[in-house]
C-alpha cells in the first residue's frame, strides 16, 4: 500500500471525523472506500463516452443492445 497526503478544507475534515466515530471506522478506512467508489463512478462515466463515441446521433438503439454489444452488466 501506498500513503497518500491531502489538504481538506475544515468542514471536510470534521465530517471525516463525525462519521469515522459514528460508524466507528478509521478516517483511512473512510477515505479509501469514498476514493474506491469515486474511481469506479469515474470508469462508469469513461466507458460511457467511449461507447457514446462508437453511435452515429442518428442512430437508434436499444439500451439492452448497447449493454449487450459493450458487455456491461
Amino acid at each position: 500500500m501506498h500513503t497518500l497526503s491531502f489538504q481538506a478544507p475544515e468542514e471536510l475534515y470534521e465530517e471525516l471525523n463525525k462519521y469515522a466515530k459514528e460508524l466507528d471506522r478509521s478516517k483511512g478506512y473512510l477515505i479509501r472506500a469514498a476514493l474506491v467508489e469515486y474511481m469506479q463512478d469515474i470508469e462508469d462515466v469513461m466507458d460511457a463516452r467511449r461507447i457514446q463515441g462508437s453511435y452515429t446521433s442518428d442512430e437508434l438503439v436499444s439500451f439492452d443492445d448497447i449493454k449487450r454489444q459493450n458487455k456491461l452488466d
